[in-house]
């Protein structure tokens, strides 16, 4: 947990395959935080489970209650849409929309008959393209 806390960031994401041990993990990340002279954020900690009836939430440590999605949620980590039901395509839709949004944006200079097409294309994949596959490594 100490190396954890070491990446300083607010994005963390923690796996286990039960629920013993996602409560063993997010009660002892809660108290390294302490140590720390950090919060858990509780607005913005949200539990994915893959279970067909899960909680509503999940109490961490003394007071703390974390929001646990539904089967069909999803959830933004790092530009990416993480949902628990395999069938929900809501990563791909949701990078399709910021491309749609990218080109709107851009949509002067896309449709510039004035430039190259040579050049729209290439800013085409500057903007765009990059827009649909940003984060796509997670």
């Amino acid at each position: 947990m100490p190396r954890l806390l070491d990446l300083r960031s607010d994005d963390i994401l923690i796996f286990a395959n039960t629920k013993k041990k996602v409560q063993n993990l997010l009660d002892s990340l809660v108290r390294h935080l302490v140590t720390a002279r950090l919060v858990l954020n509780t607005s913005k900690t949200v539990a994915l489970t893959t279970e067909a009836q899960p909680p509503s939430c999940i109490q961490v440590g003394d007071s703390h209650m974390i929001k646990v999605l539904g089967y069909s949620e999803s959830h933004k980590w790092f530009g990416c849409m993480l949902c628990a039901s395999p069938g929900l395509d809501s990563d791909v839709e949701y990078r399709l929309q910021q491309a749609a949004k990218a080109f709107q944006k851009h949509h002067w200079m896309l449709q510039c008959k004035d430039c190259s097409i040579k050049h729209r294309l290439r800013y085409f994949e500057a903007v765009v393209s990059s827009t649909v596959c940003s984060a796509a490594g997670h």
